[in-house]
């Protein structure tokens, strides 16, 4: 099959699903923000019934998340829920760290005043 685009001719790729599916998923992980199903779709090359097909798939498989937005599915690979656990147990770590180097300054001011 043959795809004419601005004079050029262009041979689609032949692909197994798994391929497509591991394509995608290496597409959404590149990115640090969801993505629509056109954008994977653009990005993967698919067409957007494609990309939706697979997408579907790979949501009840468990390995990619998405929420609606408006009209547009926004898709991502990790679940928002554990980000979120992860960046709270990081805001808790740097408090740790935090008050650690504050307790520090306290006792470098206390040492230079002794002498």
């Amino acid at each position: 099959m043959k795809i004419y685009i601005c004079d050029m001719t262009v041979k689609r790729r032949k692909r197994n699903p798994e391929k497509i599916k591991g394509d995608i998923i290496e597409f959404i992980e590149k990115l640090d923000f969801p993505t629509t199903t056109e954008g994977i779709a653009k990005g993967v090359g698919l067409n957007w019934f494609t990309a939706s097909f697979y997408l579907s798939e790979l949501r009840v498989e468990g390995k990619i998340f998405h929420k609606r937005v408006g009209r547009q599915n926004q898709w991502w690979t990790e679940n928002i829920d554990e980000q979120r656990k992860k960046m709270k147990k990081l805001g808790k770590e740097l408090m740790v760290k935090d008050e650690e180097i504050r307790w520090l300054k306290r006792q470098i001011r206390e040492l230079k005043g002794k002498k």
